[in-house]
């Protein structure tokens, strides 16, 4: 939160239209935190910070320099004044979209090129060999160079995450249901719940962030991490 603005932002590496209503539970729930309940009845308005909804992606997928989600459009009746809207702006930065950007913020430019490094790398290797590899010339090139330095297990580990992440979620566009899919599926989820909980243990994200990347509560989240300690 800073200058009275709540901004919430988020990396994605898929299409997803769903995100207004992702955002807009996650925003409750850290809305929810700031207002305590003996405020909601007072006779004054309660302040609350202003929310900004910001996307960042470098899928595959061809999309515009910019495009927005609206809540609304989700909506199974469409209402002529929705009382109820979120919008969430996605920007994309792939290579030679959205420049001025990248340019005003050097630190979000050098992540589109660690990312593309990783894209290109993956052509020809073994998804971890690719990350390694690309951590590595990353750090010798000045691209991240410190924070990689400092975090490189973690990189390491949350990148394979993400990319599995993306996998399943193109297995699920494609319906690729198969048994054997499916038991490769749960393997990967269990394995991206595992990596989840060891960042949440260490500290180095919080359950909300945790839950909002996998798109669920954080009641939900809790749920499936002592479901997996049961397997």
């Amino acid at each position: 939160m800073f200058a009275f603005e709540l901004n919430l932002y988020e990396h994605q590496s898929t299409v997803n239209p769903n995100m207004p209503l992702r955002d807009l539970f996650y925003v409750a729930q850290q809305l929810q935190k700031i207002v305590t309940e003996k405020n909601l009845y007072s006779s004054r308005k309660v302040q609350i910070p202003t929310p900004r909804f910001i996307v960042f992606y470098n899928g595959n997928t061809k999309i515009p320099e910019r495009l927005e989600y609206r809540l609304f459009d989700l909506f199974q009746k469409q209402v002529e004044k929705p009382e109820l809207e979120l919008l969430v702006t996605v920007y994309n930065i792939n290579p030679r979209m959205n420049e001025a950007l990248l340019e005003g913020c050097h630190k979000l430019k050098e992540y589109m090129q660690f990312t593309t490094k990783i894209r290109e790398k993956r052509r020809t290797m073994e998804l971890e060999c690719a990350i390694n590899k690309v951590v590595e010339e990353c750090i010798k090139e000045g691209i991240l160079a410190d924070f990689l330095t400092k975090h490189r297990a973690e990189v390491v580990a949350m990148s394979i995450f993400e990319y599995d992440a993306e996998q399943h979620m193109r297995l699920e566009k494609e319906e690729s249901y198969e048994d054997g899919h499916r038991a490769g599926l749960l393997e990967g989820e269990n394995k991206m719940l595992a990596i989840l909980q060891e960042f949440v243990n260490d500290g180095i994200i919080t359950m909300e962030q945790a839950a909002q990347r996998l798109g669920v509560t954080v009641t939900r989240l809790e749920e499936l991490f002592t479901g997996l300690n049961k397997v």
